[in-house]
C-alpha cells in the first residue's frame, strides 16, 4: 500500500526532496521516516 502523500504534505519542510519529486521516490516508506538518511542512502532503504 502506497504511503498517503497527505502525511508527507503535513511536513514538507522535512521532505523537500520528496516534495519536489514524489514520483521518483516510490520506495519511500513510513519505516524510513528519516529523510536525511533516505536522501543520503536511498539504496539502503
Amino acid at each position: 500500500q502506497p504511503w498517503p502523500l497527505v502525511t508527507l504534505r503535513e511536513q514538507p519542510t522535512n521532505l523537500p526532496t520528496f516534495n519536489l519529486q514524489p514520483t521518483n521516490l516510490p520506495t519511500y516508506q513510513p519505516s524510513t521516516c528519516q529523510p536525511s538518511t533516505f536522501n543520503l542512502q536511498p539504496s539502503t532503504s
